[in-house]
């Protein structure tokens, strides 16, 4: 294929560039983007449930609870994180299973400490935590 260029001369391109380049047009959707969903970008059923956290002794404020808020946190206290992402969403199971749609700061901790016991992060771990928190 010869194209025109600006001053008269032609300049041959490739038609295999050309040709693929239409035939992608064909075989792609326009209306569909090319995302490949992996288990990094991928939602839990859990995560469109809204647990609120209430703070303080005369629960004057709240927090929506967060998987990935809680799982950073997690690992600051040196949980490995694929653990971390695990007693998260453990833990929003737990809460949203038994309909516990609105919970204290102190029953949400309890709950995570007995979590982090069962998987076998215990007592170092806990402490580490409630000195962040604190």
């Amino acid at each position: 294929m010869v194209v025109e260029g600006d001053k008269g001369k032609g300049i041959e391109t490739s038609n295999s560039l050309v040709n693929s380049a239409e035939d992608e047009d064909k075989t792609s959707s326009p209306s569909l983007p090319a995302v490949k969903f992996t288990s990094l970008n991928a939602a839990s059923k859990y995560d469109f449930v809204k647990v609120k956290v209430w703070l303080g002794d005369n629960a004057d404020h709240y927090y929506v609870l967060s998987r990935f808020l809680l799982s950073r946190m997690s690992t600051v206290t040196k949980i490995p994180n694929h653990i971390a992402i695990k007693i998260a969403l453990e833990l929003k199971k737990l809460l949203v299973d038994n309909s516990l749609l609105d919970v204290s700061q102190t029953d949400l901790e309890a709950n995570l400490f007995k979590l982090m016991e069962r998987w076998d992060y215990g007592q170092e771990y806990i402490n580490r935590y409630k000195m962040m928190t604190r």
